[in-house]
């Protein structure tokens, strides 16, 4: 999975193709508000160590606010195997902002190489006693790391040194998901999916602590988000088994679940209906969840829920006039989809009832000064987007996260796995080891 849109506040930041923009608004209030697009300045060519061959595009972003509000942190990982920090100074571009919306360039502060491709970034705090607090931004890679990057001082543009610590592994599968989480007693717990149908919920920042993993999907969990609120401990996941899963990632617990009929829709394996991304509101009362190949998005509303079981009931599903591939939310509860071309940006502002309830979402991408200035930009550089966030196969072209359990037999499918030939297995180790006691008897029998 990539994370090409990723929120902090009313701000955005957006992968397009091989470039990447910071969206920065000064208000919520009115869509049509003058909106500063500053873009992501590259690294220099042969900084890292990645192919480039086929292009070098940005395969995850993020970003985060500063504790005083006075800056925007930005991250960008790129094909190349380069981890790019951005600091983007919000006084200095509210003071430049004039009626008509400003495109800037943000050079890196900071340069990181990676050991392996990012596909996943989160800006997070450890907490320090006797020390100060330290700023890291976090990176789960492709081949199911997650390693911590210090922050550096953010006044001038320094080289970034392989200083980096090794959080937790997943051994052997592709990271599909990373999210961070802070409970009401303070603690905080990194939340990481894979390929191999789990999430695991790990103690930040004593991250060798293993709490509990979240199971029940039988093929790879494609996308994990979380609710930012830390009165609600839910998480969701979608995955390439057609199911949407709520947790309680403090009991370890499904309390909900959606299954999806898979069908094929023109006669083809590969076009089966897949969700790829999944979005929680910051309460956790609403689920987003868009499909591979499909210009519908689904809204679900969480309702009943006690801790141990909710249900999700579908309130709405969007049709949108390009394909959504990844799904984020604004601190109004609004929801931001990074799209395919000539869209690029989608917005949809939320309705609600006299309880503040929301009950369905209205498309206002129009009226939007974010999504109007990023599909300038992206028509105006004839941005091609990808097809889908999930990795394909550079050979076939098909998706390469989705297992395929016609060729690949399931461990517990496996005939030295099966439990009727256990037990036989069983049965004739004690007729044999009967046998040998037997023999054993008989000859010292014998030779008294």
């Amino acid at each position: 999975m990539k994370q090409l849109l990723h929120s902090a506040g009313p701000h955005l930041v957006a992968a397009l193709g091989e470039r990447a923009f910071a969206a920065i608004s000064s208000t919520l209030s009115s869509l049509s508000s003058p909106v500063d697009v500053v873009e992501l300045a590259p690294t220099p060519l042969g900084t890292g160590a990645g192919d480039t061959s086929k292009g070098n595009p940005v395969l995850a972003v993020a970003t985060s606010l500063t504790s005083n509000g006075t800056k925007l942190l930005v991250a960008a990982a790129r094909q190349d195997k380069t981890l790019a920090l951005y600091s983007i100074d919000l006084a200095s571009l509210s003071a430049a902002k004039t009626e008509k919306s400003a495109i800037g360039m943000a050079r890196p502060t900071t340069v990181y190489k990676t050991h392996k491709r990012v596909g996943s970034l989160l800006f997070a705090t450890v907490p320090g006693k006797s020390l100060e607090a330290l700023d890291v931004l976090i990176a789960g890679d492709f081949e199911g790391s997650v390693i911590a990057y210090p922050i550096p001082s953010l006044d001038a543009e320094v080289p970034g040194e392989n200083v980096s610590r090794l959080l937790l592994g997943h051994t052997t599968s592709i990271l599909t998901g990373l999210r961070m989480v802070k409970g009401a007693d303070g603690n905080s717990k990194i939340l990481t999916s894979d390929n191999d149908e789990k999430v695991r919920v790990s103690s930040f920042p004593n991250t060798f602590i293993v709490e509990g993993y979240l199971l029940g999907h039988t093929d790879c969990v494609t996308s994990l988000d979380a609710a930012t609120d830390a009165s609600c401990p839910y998480c969701v996941t979608c995955g390439g088994d057609g199911t949407i899963r709520l947790w309680n990632y403090l009991s370890f617990e499904q309390i909900a679940l959606i299954e999806i009929e898979i069908e094929e829709e023109r006669g083809s394996d590969d076009d089966k209906k897949i969700p790829t991304s999944v979005g929680m509101s910051a309460d956790g009362s609403i689920i987003v969840v868009s499909w591979h190949g499909s210009n519908f998005a689904d809204v679900y509303k969480v309702t009943k829920c006690d801790g141990a079981s909710a249900s999700l009931q579908k309130i709405q599903a969007l049709e949108c006039p390009q394909q959504p591939l990844v799904v984020a939310f604004l601190t109004d509860g609004s929801l931001c989809f990074l799209a395919k071309d000539p869209a690029y940006l989608m917005r949809f502002e939320p309705t609600r009832n006299d309880a503040g309830e929301i009950t369905s979402f209205l498309y206002v991408t129009d009226a939007c000064g974010m999504c109007t200035s990023l599909k300038e930009i992206g028509a105006a550089g004839n941005i091609d987007m990808p097809a889908s966030i999930l990795e394909e196969d550079d050979l076939t072209g098909k998706l390469a996260l989705r297992r395929k359990m016609d060729n690949v037999q399931d461990v517990r499918k496996k005939e030295w796995n099966n439990i009727k030939r256990k037990e036989i297995n069983k049965n004739r180790n004690i007729r044999r080891k009967k046998r040998q006691r037997e023999r054993a008897q008989l000859d010292k029998s014998e030779t008294n």
